[in-house]
Order: structure tokens, then sequence, then C-alpha cells
């Protein structure tokens, strides 16, 4: 039997079982993400490859019976669980980051997401910690010997925003509320003296400072 047929089997295998425990199991998810499987680890030895490749079908199906949609387990699925030296030990790792993630507000979801993109399996759990610290690390000195002034469009995050209360969130973010509709939000993620972006924020409570 070839590779191919035996990860399919395995696979078939995962759904039925998630299926049974599952009721609300979504299998078109399962279905459109379990070919991927054949990409993972394989530049890993054989048994490694496809302890790996069953890693990735067992975390997709907990994911998917589970309902554990957030952006950053969208891009473990999609790219960084299919890296070429893949093990199941870092999968793992990687996905109970994920989840733990899922306590945060959507906004710094959307951030990591789009930060780890192009990030390898590897350095998956160091480049977290890195993005982490660039946006809820303390801040650095209010009055730097040089003032920087940079532009940020909040359209970006929100169209038609028009921007009211500012307030602090996180030490490097502001919140600015719509005028006439302070539940529609956008926050500003400041990186560093001259580099910010927006990015859609919740209406949640300020910062006490």
């Amino acid at each position: 039997m070839s590779r191919e047929a035996r990860l399919s089997a395995r696979a078939a295998e995962r759904r039925a079982a998630a299926i049974a425990r599952h009721p609300s199991f979504d299998a078109a998810r399962f279905d459109a993400l379990a070919p991927n499987a054949l990409r993972v680890g394989h530049e890993r030895p054989d048994a490694e490859r496809d302890a790996a490749a069953d890693a990735y079908l067992a975390l997709l199906a907990d994911a998917t019976a589970s309902d554990r949609r957030g952006p950053v387990h969208e891009l473990l699925f999609a790219a960084t669980l299919t890296g070429p030296s893949a093990t199941a030990p870092q999968m793992a790792r990687a996905y109970n980051l994920a989840d733990g993630l899922m306590r945060e507000h959507g906004w710094l979801a959307d951030l990591l997401a789009r930060e780890l993109a192009e990030v390898p399996l590897e350095r998956f759990e160091a480049a977290l910690v890195e993005q982490l610290e660039r946006v809820l690390g303390p801040a650095r000195g209010a009055w730097p010997e040089r003032v920087y002034a940079t532009s940020v469009s909040l359209r970006d995050a929100v169209d038609d925003l028009v921007p009211g209360t500012l307030e602090l969130v996180a030490p490097r973010v502001i919140r600015a509320r719509d005028v006439d509709d302070p539940s529609r939000c956008a926050g500003v993620v400041v990186l560093d003296a001259s580099t910010a972006f927006a990015t859609p924020a919740p209406p949640g409570p300020a910062l006490a400072v």
C-alpha cells in the first residue's frame, strides 16, 4: 500500500471516530485539510514522518470536533504544521500554544497569525514569544531623545470609522472608538518609534494607568 493510501485510510479512521464522538463534527473542514498530512515532515526518516503525519490528523480531528477556528489554528493547519522537518512533539506544542491564544482578544490572534505566517514550525514558539513581547511588553520611555511622528489609516482595520475616544488597552496598543458607535473600534499597535499599524479591536475595558 502506498503512503498516500495509508494516510487516506488513517484519515478515514480519524474522521469516523470523531463523528461518532461529536455529532457536530465538521466533516467538510476535516476533508479539506486532511490531504495536507502528505506534506508533513517529508524530510524526516520514514518512521518520524509517518508519526508526524498521524499527529497532524489527530490534531486536525480534535480542532474540528471542538470547533477551534481561531486565526492561529487556521494558520497551523494550512501551513505551519505541514513543514518539511515537522515532528509530532513540535506540532503538539504549537497546537497547545494556539489553544492558549483562544482566551486572548481577537485582535491579538489576528495580529499573531499575520506575523507568524512565514515562520517555520521549529521557530514557532520562539517567534510567538517575540511577537507577544513586541506588542504586550513594557512600553519604552515616553520621551526619547528624538520624537517621531507617523500616520496610520484606521480604514485598513475598520472601514468608515470616525475616531473619537482614544484608550490604552495594552502597553503598545491604542484603541480608537467610533464617534457615533462606540462599539466599533480600531486598534493601533505601536511596534517601535516609527512603526505602527491598525487592526480591528474589541470594545472591551481599557488598561488602568
